[in-house]
């Protein structure tokens, strides 16, 4: 059955101030992060203050927000940019990339963890769990927007978006990416609690390479804002994560075959 899209993004309004469902999404994602992280400070998997703790989130959120936007406007909208550089500061009104955000939490979580003296896998690898299961709540938050809406559709699930171009229903692939992430979350969740033993950036390397297969193949599904070449710009900024998280899974293997083959070299008496 077709749906047409008219949820209303406000929670609230107040005279001119709105209360959005995704911002309070968002907040969600961070508070979801912080108790898996008392969680796991309480069971003693994280030796971490309370203090480090928050210090840790600060950072994680400006470099989720500067890694976002910059590579939004660099790779998804320059020329607007360009014309409009005061634009750039105006983030109430969207426009973040996924893949920025990666990289801007890693190079946050480095330089915290280079101040405060951390292992950054450990931290990494921690972070996963309750980012993947944030980023499937917050999908859920475009939809409720009625953004990054699906290509055009025959299925009798397609949905109308009213901001879409024309009113042919579309996948609506801000569900499917709903369940690419849970799917995601519910593969490290079950790796993080049966094997205790894992090395240190084992869930990151499994997480960039779970990410960026699955983000590559819902790219199919979604309306694409730019091409490069013949790939969305979605697919073609998933293939580095593709390549280091496979590259890190070798290396993290290879070290622990290399490990087993020496103690067993070791003469027993």
């Amino acid at each position: 059955m077709i749906y047409r899209h008219n949820i209303d993004p406000a929670i609230l309004r107040i005279g001119n101030i709105e209360i959005r469902w995704y911002g309070i999404i968002y907040i969600l994602g961070f508070v979801l992060s912080y108790l898996f992280f008392s969680y796991c400070k309480k069971n003693k998997l994280l030796r971490i203050s309370n203090d480090d703790l928050l210090d840790l989130f600060f950072y994680s959120f400006f470099g989720l927000t500067i890694g976002a936007r910059i590579f939004y406007v660099l790779f998804y909208n320059l020329a607007y940019y360009f014309e409009n550089p005061l634009k750039i500061f105006f983030v109430w009104e969207g426009g973040f990339s996924f893949h920025g955000g990666l990289l801007g939490v890693i190079l946050g979580g480095l330089i915290f963890c280079k101040q405060y003296k951390k292992n950054f896998f450990k931290l990494a690898d921690l972070m996963t769990i309750p980012v993947s299961l944030a980023l499937g709540i917050g999908r859920i938050g475009n939809f409720i927007n009625g953004e990054l809406w699906g290509r055009p559709t025959g299925a009798n699930w397609g949905v109308i978006f009213p901001n879409a171009f024309g009113e042919d229903p579309r996948h609506p692939s801000q569900i499917y990416e709903f369940f690419k992430n849970e799917l995601i979350f519910l593969v490290l969740i079950l790796v993080f609690l049966k094997y205790k033993k894992r090395k240190d950036g084992f869930l990151l390397a499994l997480f960039l390479v779970l990410y960026g297969v699955l983000r590559f193949l819902v790219e199919f599904f979604r309306e694409p804002e730019v091409y490069v070449g013949a790939l969305t710009m979605g697919q073609f900024l998933s293939l580095p994560l593709i390549i280091a998280g496979t590259l890190m899974l070798i290396f993290i293997f290879r070290k622990k075959i290399y490990a087993h083959k020496k103690n067993n070299s070791v003469p027993r008496h």
